[in-house]
């Protein structure tokens, strides 16, 4: 009985790392990873860019950072697509470059979601990284409650 219980006795500290290790592991691969503010230059660049492609109305810009199956909502309910949404910003006039308040950007492995206000809208948008390039998939915009 003495032998069977030495043999035991180093087999638990062992099965206590392993069963500690694993775990740790299972929480890594099923959580998302989330973290505030910590975009990638590639991503923090495409977005800087997207934003000021909205502002002047530089539709080929707005569209290379912009996925093909990009959908948008409007404050009134509509649901736009990539091609619905590059056909009304050809008409806007431009508007200067101006500050964004209430930043956040939260990644998911190559996605992200990145909220702002622009002047009297919330804007809701979810990056994901295609083919090596940061391109907006959806996004949403509603009216700051004033």
């Amino acid at each position: 009985m003495e032998a069977a219980r030495k043999d035991f006795e180093p087999a638990r500290p062992t099965r206590r790392i392993f069963a500690c290790a694993s775990t740790a592991l299972l929480i890594l691969v099923l959580l998302p990873v989330s973290s505030r503010g910590q975009a990638p230059p590639e991503l923090r660049q495409a977005m800087q860019q997207r934003l000021e492609a909205v502002w002047s109305k530089n539709a080929a810009t707005w569209a290379r950072l912009t996925s093909d199956e990009f959908t948008l909502v409007v404050p009134e309910g509509t649901l736009m697509t990539k091609e619905q949404r590059l056909a009304a910003l050809k008409t806007e006039k431009p508007e200067p470059n101006h500050a964004l308040r209430n930043e956040r950007t939260h990644m998911y492995g190559d996605t992200a979601v990145h909220r702002f206000v622009d002047g009297s809208e919330w804007v809701l948008e979810v990056w994901h990284l295609e083919n090596g390039v940061w391109r907006v998939v959806a996004a949403q915009v509603n009216f700051v409650n004033p």
